[in-house]
């Protein structure tokens, strides 16, 4: 009860949801990219590598970068910040919906924006 008093409940969801939500569809995604990036013969931390780009630069995406490690870090960080966001933005998307039509257009489109971070 006190829960909900903090967090405002409608059909069970919280914000807490939606991070847990977007880790959870980051966490897959990341992976299939890490997977499909090694099928095409990129090496498999690529995709990391190119969303640390969005702070470090085109230079965290050469093949000769000397701190491969703390691209990598950061690429991840970008990314699960990111899924943490869209988790929240789908949640509050069905959190003021009452029509389960419009909830889902919004799922879709924050889907669809998580792929334009590419």
């Amino acid at each position: 009860m006190a829960a909900s008093a903090v967090m405002p409940t409608r059909g069970g969801l919280t914000i807490r949801d939606g991070i847990v939500g977007g880790i959870i569809a980051g966490t897959a995604f990341i992976l299939a990219e890490m997977f499909f990036s090694q099928m095409l013969g990129k090496p498999f931390l690529s995709p990391p590598r190119l969303i640390s780009t969005i702070v470090l630069g085109q230079a965290a995406a050469t093949p000769g970068y000397q701190a491969i490690p703390s691209s990598v870090i950061v690429g991840l960080v970008i990314h699960y910040l990111l899924s943490m966001l869209f988790g929240i933005i789908t949640t509050s998307i069905a959190w003021f919906s009452d029509d389960v039509r419009r909830s889902d257009a919004g799922g879709h489109s924050s889907f669809l924006a998580s792929w334009a971070e590419w």
